[in-house]
């Protein structure tokens, strides 16, 4: 009031705009008089940089789906228009959605173990363009798994016609993870007549010259033992534990309809 400094700063919400504004002085004389002076003050937009809040760092087994949502804020008024990205050296297969800053990424088995340093960033559509950007890492460890192994052999070979054979399968976890839902399948050769089929674990069903053996779970580095079926066309399953621990055996028999040869 003393010295007739003006003083304003705009905010946000008063720009852009065109603002009138009267500046008046008054003595102290008797009477007081007065003059009033009129100008005006046009505010101009400035576009503020979005701020891109942090992203903490993760950790994610390999094959299983890591998923956030990226969140920034702008103080402009009207808000802009943000757009997410990632900048270069993002894992492959790593991806954000540009609209709505959701970030996923499902690591494969080829990128574990691993440390991913990942930056994200978020730009607004003003002028000129601004941005903010945050850098977090992602440490994929391995997951546990079954590892199944299969061998097969054939005795005797070659076998003659009308001769006995012994097909046997074993399968094998080696861990380190149990294997849940196991079910060995044997196609029966064309010429070939099920004699006998012995099993060591869970039960088994003759499907159209398939035999299924339904295991069920192997724990790690555990072996049940074989199981054998009898009959002529026929099928049945004897659990018996005749193998050494960590597999699962199914041994078939079978008569040899053709001529002299391999089966």
């Amino acid at each position: 009031p003393v010295t007739g400094v003006f003083s304003w700063q705009p905010s946000e919400a008063q720009g852009p705009g065109t603002y009138t504004i009267d500046v008046r002085v008054t003595d102290n004389g008797t009477p007081n008089l007065s003059d009033t002076k009129t100008f005006s003050v046009a505010v101009n937009e400035v576009n503020t940089a979005p701020v891109l809040a942090t992203i903490p760092n993760q950790t994610v087994n390999e094959g299983t789906l890591l998923t956030f949502t990226a969140m920034a804020t702008d103080a402009d008024i009207p808000v802009n228009t943000l757009r997410y990205s990632l900048d270069q050296g993002a894992p492959a297969g790593a991806g954000i959605n540009a609209s709505t800053g959701v970030f996923t990424w499902t690591p494969n088995a080829a990128q574990s173990p691993s440390t991913n340093v990942i930056t994200v960033r978020v730009a607004d559509d003003g002028v000129p363009n601004l941005g903010d950007q945050k850098t977090f890492t992602v440490v994929v460890t391995s997951q546990a798994a079954a590892d199944l192994v299969l061998t097969q052999s054939v005795t005797p070979d070659p076998v003659l016609l009308g001769g006995k054979m012994t097909y046997t399968t074993i399968v094998s976890n080696r861990g380190p993870s149990t294997a849940a839902g196991v079910v060995v399948t044997d196609l029966l050769p064309s010429r070939a007549i099920l004699v006998t089929q012995s099993v060591s674990e869970g039960s088994c069903t003759l499907i159209g010259g398939m035999v299924i053996c339904r295991v069920g779970t192997l724990a790690a580095d555990a072996t049940p033992g074989p199981i054998k079926q009898h009959g002529h066309g026929s099928h049945t399953c004897d659990p018996r534990d005749r193998a050494a621990p960590h597999d699962f055996w199914q041994q078939l028999d079978y008569f040899c309809q053709r001529p002299a040869g391999r089966l």
